[in-house]
């Protein structure tokens, strides 16, 4: 009589076997695609047949295969890197992305856009948001090239590349990751990056980025002249120009930007806009547009606290700030107690997600 363990121990030979059959072997134990080995590259390993459509295994799901020598390393890479960032473990993780991203190149595809997602994730772990963002924005281009060959995602089966991408708002955008920046003395890393081109959509996003980081800064903005009808590029820009304390850019900005708020209630995309928003009105002249700035900054806090907690420390901050101006020194003290607190519920708390 077979009993339990030897049967599973039949089932995995046989989808090792199976594998081996067509010259590829899956981690994990995971069945393969149906069909012979069409090609090697960068990504991974094409797999189809006559009557199968191929598809493409990413390098992260591949344990062997044969002719695949020279990618041994970014199998490996792609395997382990990952494993050491599920174990929390970003120190020793983040050179290993940092290394398969170099090996990687200008290749494009799953393996490149899992790469760069674990290597953002590390550098946020340790605060280095502003590498952080440059590699986003590489990782934005990177997710959004489609390829000819569907990858290929056994049901049930191992690691997807695509984990911790659902708290994601038009594709890219990040909640943790807002184009704005608490005020500066000196400038970033972000704020003093040399931008070239500016041909793609994260190409966009983060010149639009560096100029917040530059406005952070007191420094001249130097917004981007590409244009976009990428409706994440759109909102960005949007974001940026209200904060620019030029009326000029700021007061249309900030009325798109109000103009988006009912579409966007219950999304984490709404403290965005109160932020940038209340930001533009506190530049203004006026006593009651700067009071509705700060009541727009106090909606962040309010309600995206536990989403946001870095977004919600900076409105906090400003809304201090504007108070001190107002000479409303209760609300200051009541506004400053509940940015301690934040803060140290933050710091006690080690976020990790990007």
């Amino acid at each position: 009589m077979i009993g339990p363990a030897q049967l599973i121990g039949m089932v995995l030979a046989m989808f090792a076997g199976f594998a081996c059959a067509q010259g590829v072997v899956l981690r994990q134990s995971e069945p393969p695609p149906v069909g012979e080995v069409v090609s090697i590259d960068a990504q991974g390993v094409t797999v189809g047949s006559g009557t199968v459509s191929p598809v493409l295994v990413p390098w992260g799901r591949v344990l062997s295969v044969d002719g695949g020598g020279s990618y041994a390393e970014i199998a490996d890479l792609a395997w382990r890197a990952p494993l050491r960032l599920d174990r929390r473990d970003t120190l020793t993780a983040e050179p290993m992305f940092e290394r398969l991203v170099a090996m990687l190149g200008e290749s494009k595809g799953p393996t490149t856009a899992a790469a760069l997602w674990g290597l953002m994730t590390c550098q946020r772990a340790r605060g280095a948001d502003d590498l952080a963002v440059q590699t986003w924005s590489a990782w934005t281009d990177a997710s959004a090239y489609r390829g000819d060959t569907p990858v290929y995602r056994p049901r049930g089966f191992g690691r997807d590349e695509g984990s911790g991408l659902g708290g994601a708002f038009l594709g890219v955008l990040i909640a943790t990751m807002p184009p704005i920046w608490p005020e500066a003395a000196e400038p970033s890393l972000l704020a003093t990056h040399e931008i070239g081109a500016t041909e793609s959509r994260g190409d966009l996003l983060l010149a639009w980025y560096r100029s917040s980081a530059r406005l952070a800064a007191g420094l001249p903005a130097e917004f981007p002249e590409a244009t976009s009808s990428d409706p994440a590029v759109l909102l960005v820009r949007d974001l940026v120009l209200a904060q620019s304390g030029q009326p000029r850019d700021a007061r249309p900005a900030r009325d798109r930007l109000l103009d988006q708020l009912d579409g966007l209630r219950g999304s984490w995309a709404s403290a965005w806009i109160h932020a940038a928003v209340g930001r533009s009105l506190i530049a203004e002249p006026d006593r009651s547009a700067q009071e509705l700035g700060v009541v727009h900054l106090l909606h962040v806090p309010a309600q995206w606290s536990m989403v946001t907690p870095g977004l919600a420390s900076t409105s906090l901050a400003d809304a201090a700030s504007m108070l001190e101006q107002f000479g409303d020194r209760p609300g200051q003290e009541a506004i400053e107690a509940e940015l301690r607190r934040l803060r140290l519920a933050s710091h006690s708390q080690q976020e990790f997600v990007p």
